[in-house]
């Protein structure tokens, strides 16, 4: 899996505030998020041999959430650590009615580099590709790369179509 790998602090309000408003959660937790780190536990808990591939600061929460992944199951060894941008934080407020709307700071994500795709790739039978991966960055010459290298090798692959990208695909 490549993707973003966030923590998520998940806050249930009862409406979602006007600007410059504040209303306080009634009840609130926090635990690894990105679409990356996501479908890399999801994997792993339905018993696939999943490896992620992404990027977090070198900070406390890039390791916590490394720790918590590689204790689900998940092998963490390709995640880089980078000291240019913290890790990603998203907040997601949850209103009564079950919506959710997301405030996203992708951070060290975005700067994920990948020189030897095939190093990395060579013992893989399927890919799973975030499509916050193809934003912005190193990270999506990177995931432009895995791609490219999976189309050649025959690799079966999944693209995420995230809320950003498909916008932007909409309006080439």
């Amino acid at each position: 899996v490549v993707g973003d790998i966030n923590l998520d602090i998940i806050a249930f309000h009862r409406e979602y505030p006007d600007e410059g408003a504040e209303d306080l959660a009634e009840k609130a937790y926090m635990r690894h998020g990105g679409s990356g780190a996501n479908i890399a536990h999801a994997l792993s808990v339905l018993g696939g041999n999943v490896s992620i591939i992404g990027c977090v600061g070198d900070d406390p929460v890039g390791a916590m959430l490394v720790e918590g992944l590689a204790g689900a199951g998940v092998d963490t060894s390709a995640v880089q650590k980078t000291a240019l941008e913290p890790t990603g934080i998203v907040y997601i407020v949850v209103s009564r009615s079950g919506e959710r709307t997301m405030l996203a700071y992708r951070g060290a994500n975005k700067h994920l580099m990948v020189e030897d795709v095939n190093g990395l790739l060579r013992d893989v039978s399927a890919a799973h590709i975030s499509g916050y991966s193809v934003l912005e960055g190193s990270q999506q010459e990177t995931a432009m790369k895995m791609l490219d290298w999976c189309r050649k090798n025959g690799v079966i692959t999944t693209l995420d179509l995230c809320i950003p990208l498909a916008l932007s695909l909409i309006h080439i």
